[in-house]
């Protein structure tokens, strides 16, 4: 009984330890299935994300080459535009700086070819300087010349219209306009006063005082029906070989100005014209101005124009933009800011589908070698696990042999000791028979003389001992 039980101890230990190598071989199985899936697919996602990454950045680089140059190229034109134009009013004042004084059609001939080769130019003209003692006698001259309604004009802007033709004197001297091409376009402005108006005469005056052309801040131009962002450039034109030396000689010794006319918005169509520029916001805004009136010109990019007032002066889209780029330019004097921002549409357009080909290439590539690795080493666990199960089983049934080898070797060691043991006891069991048998056999040989002994003395046997003759 104690072989027995000792027996089933040493093959439950047999049993667990070969449960336990079980469980770690299927463990570490696991692990391994894990590593060697997760490792080539996390590699090839992290190439594949390193390849669109790099595509990602020429492309971003691309386009902002392509934003950089198409802007450059834009900013240039509307510098080389706002040249053009202040050096034509420049040649105006040139002219009347040497004492010329032209009448309407001369002027006329004299600015014609420029003002049809510039669309930008809404105007081209002559406002003379003239003291209140002169005022009749242009007025009379400018009827002379077939504008029978010609009179000043003065800027009262708390009227029914902005600029109101009166006899009464509002000042000592005027700066009116007098001399105006294209006419159509700008009889409506003719007599206008332009000194009488705050923004104007500011402009007036740092050109005089400064001798240099000077633009105006945004005003609505008293020509212009549409109601948008216009300016003026003056340039101051003394009297012949006058004095400009100090503040007081250019005072004194001032005639008159030559005078643009411009509109923002026709200066940039002209100069956007056959310029490649689709998908990109534009702003121009005047950074000397009060911040209600800095607006200029604002474009969307996609060919929608707002209305330059407080009312929609909104947040650039350069502040949502990942392209933004920003100029700055001098115009008669005052600072001015160009801005461009890619639109949405910008983006969209330049953008490379490589990028997200190659993505999604290689999601589904990695999604594809997970699955083939899992079946590959799926189908290759399995069988290891086959194996090592039969091997596990070989093994445990070799134990059990060994075991059992083992136990019948004791087995025959304990039955040749007993064998042992009962030969010797047979060996004694013989000696006691041979030795009882010698005392029998010698009993009866003593009884058998007895009975000769008194059987020869004539008296009877005592012992029966009939049976050894049988």
């Amino acid at each position: 009984m104690t072989d027995i039980l000792l027996f089933n101890q040493r093959r439950s230990v047999t049993v667990q330890q070969s449960e336990r190598r079980w469980a770690t071989s299927l463990l570490s199985a696991t692990q391994t299935r894990s590593v060697s899936i997760g490792l080539p697919v996390a590699l090839l996602l992290i190439l594949t994300s390193l390849v669109v990454g790099h595509l990602r950045r020429v492309e971003q680089e691309e386009m902002r080459a392509d934003f950089e140059v198409q802007t450059s190229n834009a900013f240039n034109r509307l510098r080389a535009q706002f040249d053009v134009y202040l050096e034509t009013v420049r040649s105006i004042s040139s002219l009347y700086a040497t004492g010329h004084e032209l009448e309407r059609v001369r002027f006329a001939a004299f600015v014609a070819r420029t003002i049809q080769q510039y669309d930008g130019i809404n105007g081209l003209g002559w406002n003379p300087r003239v003291m209140h003692s002169e005022r009749q006698a242009y007025e009379q001259a400018a009827r002379n010349d077939g504008l029978t309604d010609f009179q000043f004009r003065q800027w009262t802007p708390d009227g029914d219209t902005p600029w109101t033709a009166s006899d009464a004197q509002w000042a000592n001297e005027y700066v009116p306009a007098y001399l105006l091409e294209p006419h159509e376009l700008n009889k409506s402005a003719l007599g206008i006063d332009v000194a009488s108006n705050p923004t104007r005469r500011e402009a007036l005056q740092r050109a005089r005082d400064t001798g240099q052309a000077v633009a105006t801040a945004r005003i609505t131009l008293a020509q212009d029906t549409a109601h948008q962002a216009g300016f003026l450039i003056f340039a101051p034109v003394y009297a012949v070989g006058a004095s400009t030396e100090t503040i007081t000689d250019r005072r004194e010794n001032l005639r008159g100005y030559a005078v643009g006319v411009f509109r923002v918005s026709s200066i940039v169509q002209q100069a956007m014209a056959d310029l490649k520029f689709d998908g990109i916001a534009l702003r121009i805004s005047d950074q000397s101005a009060d911040d209600d009136k800095q607006l200029l010109f604002d474009d969307t990019g996609n060919g929608q124009s707002a209305e330059p007032s407080a009312a929609n002066a909104k947040p650039f889209i350069a502040e949502s933009s990942s392209l933004s780029t920003t100029f700055e330019y001098e115009v008669g004097g005052r600072q001015w800011q160009i801005d461009f921002a890619a639109t949405p549409e910008f983006i969209e357009a330049k953008q490379r589908w490589d990028s997200w080909l190659i993505l999604a290439t290689g999601i589904s590539s990695s999604v594809l070698l997970g699955i083939v690795l899992r079946l590959v080493i799926g189908r290759a666990t399995e069988v290891e696990k086959l194996v090592r199960q039969r091997t596990d089983q070989l093994h445990e049934a070799n134990t059990q042999l060994t075991q059992e080898g083992r136990e019948r070797e004791i087995a025959q060691a304990e039955l040749h000791l007993k064998a042992a043991e009962l030969e010797k006891s047979n060996d004694h069991l013989t000696r006691f028979n041979k030795s009882a048998s010698g005392r029998e056999l010698r009993m009866i040989e003593l009884k058998r003389e007895i009975n000769e002994l008194l059987e020869a003395s004539g008296k009877p046997a005592r012992y029966d001992i009939s049976f050894t003759e049988k």
